[in-house]
């Protein structure tokens, strides 16, 4: 249980640090977005890409993190029970595993969307030129 409130509240603070990388990636891609809704996407189409990127960020960073943390786990883990000469053993923690991703698939939708919305109400004029 406490690695599990451990990993909530670390991710919950990094929804914040997500807020603001999402912000200023769109706030710095203004153009981009600017002239997909000139060829005609919807506000709707436009979160929906946005959401879709930040999962799909998340989602590589869950397999690629969750492979090399496993493979560095069990490589320290055999060294260490090699020279102790005990059995190897490897406990996944699957509920904090599972309660970390939950929280960073909300936290990247929630944060992604929350960006989105400051931007997708102005007029598209204005962010293609970047004004206010």
């Amino acid at each position: 249980i406490f690695f599990i409130l451990v990993a909530v509240i670390a991710i919950s603070l990094s929804f914040f640090f997500t807020i603001i990388s999402f912000t200023s990636n769109i706030t710095e891609n203004g153009w981009e977005f600017g002239v997909l809704r000139a060829i005609g996407l919807s506000k709707k189409q436009m979160t929906k890409v946005y959401v879709l990127e930040a999962l799909s960020l998340i989602l590589a960073a869950t397999v690629l993190g969750t492979a090399v943390g496993i493979s560095v786990a069990c490589v320290s883990s055999s060294l260490f029970f090699l020279f102790t000469e005990l059995p190897f053993t490897l406990e996944f923690p699957t509920s904090v595993f599972l309660v970390a991703i939950g929280t960073s698939i909300l936290t990247a939708f929630f944060a992604s969307k929350i960006a989105v919305d400051d931007i997708k109400n102005k007029q598209i004029a204005s962010i293609i030129k970047s004004l206010d």
